[in-house]
C-alpha cells in the first residue's frame, strides 16, 4: 500500500511539468488572469457584482479567495499581474475599485484589457506595451475555447486552463509560482508592479506630447550616479543576465 495519497502525486506531478515548461523557456515574468470563474465563481456581466462569489466565508468562493492570495503573492515576488476578460471596461475597474472580496486590488494590476476583442490580440498589445516577449507570458482561463485559440495564435505563451475541480485550483496555482521563481530577489523585482505602471503612464504621455524633447522634459527625470555600492548588487547580477537587451 502506497504511503502517498492521489492528492499528492497530483501535487507533484504538477511540480514536475511546471519545471519542464520552465527548462524548456526562459522564466516567466507576466501572469495573465481571466476573471470570470477564474478569479471569482460567476460572470459579471449576467450575475452582477453582489452575485459573483469569492468570499473567504463561502465554501466556493473561499477557493477563489485562496487563489487570489497566492496569485497577489507572486506579485510580491516581482511577477506582473495582468488581466484579459470578456467583459466592459469600466465594471471591471470598478469592481477591483471597490468590491469588498476582491484579494487583488486594481493597484496590483498593470494592465487591464476589458473588451470584446480576440484574446491573442490583447496579448499582442500587453506584450508592446510592456516591451517584453511573449514566451515570458503565462495565461490563465477557464475556457476550453479560449485556451485552445490562444494556444493556436500564440503559442509561444503557456496556456493553462482553470482546473475542472474546484478543490485543485489552491495546488494548481501553488504550483504555477515555480515556473516564475526567483531565487535571488532584488529591490527591483519588488517594486516591479510600480515600474512597469509608470513605464505605461510614460507611453500616454508621449502620445499627448507634440515634440519628443517636450516629452522628455514633462517626465521631470533624474539622474543618479553610484559607485561601487554594494546596495545595487544583486540588480547588477540580473542585468547581465538580459539576454534579450543586452550581455
Amino acid at each position: 500500500k502506497s504511503l502517498y495519497t492521489p492528492l499528492f502525486f497530483r501535487h507533484y506531478a504538477g511540480i514536475i511539468c511546471m519545471n519542464i515548461l520552465k527548462l524548456q523557456g526562459t522564466v516567466k515574468k507576466v501572469l495573465v488572469l481571466d476573471c470570470d470563474n477564474t478569479l471569482w465563481k460567476g460572470v459579471l456581466g449576467e450575475d452582477g457584482s453582489n452575485g459573483i462569489d469569492m468570499a473567504s466565508t463561502s465554501p466556493t468562493g473561499s477557493i477563489f479567495n485562496d487563489v487570489q492570495q497566492i496569485f497577489k503573492g507572486l506579485k510580491k515576488k516581482g511577477v506582473i499581474i495582468c488581466l484579459c476578460t470578456k467583459n466592459n471596461y469600466e465594471d471591471i475597474v470598478s469592481l477591483f475599485e471597490t468590491h469588498p472580496d476582491l484579494i487583488i486590488k486594481r493597484k496590483d494590476l498593470v494592465y487591464i484589457a476589458a473588451n470584446w476583442e480576440p484574446k491573442p490580440k490583447n496579448l499582442l498589445k500587453m506584450s508592446k506595451t510592456l516591451n517584453l516577449g511573449l514566451d515570458s507570458f503565462v495565461f490563465i482561463d477557464d475556457s476550453d475555447f479560449e485556451i485552445g485559440l490562444m494556444r493556436e495564435k500564440l503559442p509561444e505563451v503557456v496556456s493553462l486552463k482553470v482546473p475542472r475541480q474546484l478543490t485543485r485550483y489552491p495546488f494548481f496555482a501553488l504550483n504555477l509560482s515555480s515556473i516564475f521563481n526567483n531565487k535571488k530577489q532584488s529591490l527591483e523585482d519588488a517594486n516591479r508592479t510600480e515600474m512597469y505602471q509608470a513605464q505605461i503612464l510614460r507611453e500616454e504621455q508621449l502620445k499627448k506630447s507634440n515634440t519628443f524633447e517636450s516629452y522628455l522634459k514633462s517626465l521631470k527625470m533624474k539622474l543618479y550616479f553610484f559607485f561601487d555600492s554594494e546596495k545595487y548588487l544583486s540588480r547588477l547580477a540580473q542585468m547581465t543576465q538580459k539576454t534579450n537587451q543586452f550581455n
